[in-house]
Order: structure tokens, then sequence, then C-alpha cells
């Protein structure tokens, strides 16, 4: 069965106390926001945003406690989340999404920075797939590694905040056809490690960085000079 929590326009709804259990689904709807500040989650049917926003703010993103491997918000390392047409998952810089498989359907994954030092406002994606075009949105540093990234023959538009990082490498594989479309503004650096692209298309408006080996194989990389 899911869970659905629906959430008028204009309104804010705090978990501090209710745990899920079981094979329980949990579905955000309505197009306010829920902040999942209850932790120990072991929901294992996933998490689903249709519309508005689900966030954690819960500390710093320097309290490693907060991340969501330890914390445990969005159920068990290695639940489902996925992100629906209009709907955004905003992670507030809190750490770590490694090891959840993060589908993006047209929605948007937010990195907002963080609620603290603004270098401690790290967000590590490791397993996402598109099944529509969709936006990951960072206001500071937000990783991506490990892998893989699925375009499925989709967009993934990327605006940076001017003097954000999003960092690719450490083994990630780019799986096309499909576009990494860095629109507006900060960094692309391509970091430790080897990564391939395959048939993905860069669009790079910022700063370009290597510091790590890009293998890529059948693709086109357009670099602007936006603001970084």
């Amino acid at each position: 069965g899911a869970l659905h929590v629906e959430v008028p326009e204009g309104k804010s709804v705090q978990n501090n106390t209710l745990s899920l259990f079981g094979s329980l689904s949990f579905v955000k709807d309505g197009a306010g926001t829920f902040d999942a500040r209850k932790g120990d989650q072991d929901y294992t049917g996933g998490t689903e945003v249709t519309a508005g926003t689900l966030t954690q703010i819960a500390g710093t993103s320097a309290d490693t406690t907060y991340s969501p491997e330890v914390f445990h918000a969005f159920g068990p390392v290695g639940s489902p989340i996925v992100v629906r047409t209009g709907a955004t998952f905003d992670m507030r810089g809190l750490r770590n999404l490694y090891n959840y498989p993060i589908t993006l359907d047209g929605g948007k994954l937010y990195n907002a920075g963080d609620l603290g030092s603004p270098d401690s406002g790290w967000l590590s994606i490791g397993n996402l797939s598109l099944t529509a075009d969709s936006t990951l949105q960072a206001e500071n540093r937000t990783i991506i590694r490990g892998g893989p990234l699925n375009f499925n023959d989709h967009t993934l538009t990327v605006p940076l905040k001017v003097g954000s990082y999003i960092f690719v490498g450490g083994g990630t594989t780019y799986v096309g056809p499909g576009k990494f479309d860095l629109t507006s503004g900060g960094w692309f650096d391509v970091y430790g490690g080897v990564t391939e692209a395959r048939d993905v298309d860069f669009r790079i408006n910022g700063a370009l960085r290597l510091w790590g080996t890009l293998n890529v194989h059948g693709f086109e990389m357009v670099y602007g000079n936006g603001d970084y």
C-alpha cells in the first residue's frame, strides 16, 4: 500500500513523530512543502513526489548525522525515489544520496546549499535515471559519482548558481542518447578516476575544468563562456 500526504499550496508540514514500516510507499501530493524531519524510517516501497516540494531540513549539512544514508528519512539505503513533472526534491545540501536510486520523471532535484557553512553544502548522487526531460539545480557543490546516469533520450538541464560546482567523476558512466545542459554559470569539473560518456551531448555554459579522465563516445561538447 501507499501513504499519500497532500499538502496544499502555500502550506508546509513537518513530520517529527510519524514512523513508517514494511512494504509501504510514501507519496507526497499537493503543491505545498513536506519536511521529512523524522529519521529511522523503515518503509521499503520507495518515495514518490508528485507535486510541490519534499525536503529534509533537520540540521546543517556539516553534521553528517542528518545524511540520508545515516538518518534514513526516506527509508533504508537503496530505497527508490521518484520525482514527477513539476515536483521538487530539495536536499538542502544534506550530503549523501549515493546509494538511493533516483528517477527524475520531469521533476527537479534541488541542492539549495546548506543551513551552515557554504563549504559544507555537498550533495552526492550515485544512481540517477531520466524518464522525461528534468532538472538538477544546485546552489552549492553537487557530486555525481559512481554511476550510472541514464539519460534514456532525455535532457538533464543543470542551472548552477555562479560560484557553485557540479563535479562528475569517480567512475560515473553516462549512458545516452541524451543531453547534459549546463545552462547558467558555475563550474563543470571532471575529477578523479575515469568517467565514460556514451552518446551524450554536453553543453557547458560556464567554466570547464578537467582533473580526471573523460572518455567520450559518439558525442558533442559545446563550451560557452558563461559567468562562473
